[in-house]
């Protein structure tokens, strides 16, 4: 089967990609011999590290799309204001 987004291509194996999602395998289950499905909002790095995800049981080297914690909204400092109310 081929995933796709962003105008790019991923292979997979039907079965391993319908066993990771009930969404996906109802979709595979009605569909031909070799399915495309074509993922509209979702970039071509993030569709790698899922795929990389559901195969490997692990993710690749964080991506520039992972936020870091030093940036905007991921430090320490936002929970500053935020009042105990024990």
């Amino acid at each position: 089967m081929v995933l796709a987004c962003e105008g790019k291509l991923v292979n997979a194996h039907k079965v391993i990609i319908s066993s990771s999602s009930p969404v996906l395998k109802n979709i595979l289950k009605h569909s031909p011999q070799n399915p495309f499905i074509y993922l509209t909002g979702v970039k071509y790095e993030d569709l790698k590290n899922i795929v990389t995800l559901i195969y490997q049981a692990k993710l690749p080297a964080p991506s520039e799309s992972i936020p870091k914690p030093n940036e905007k909204g991921n430090d320490e400092s936002d929970f500053e204001n935020i009042k105990s109310e024990n």
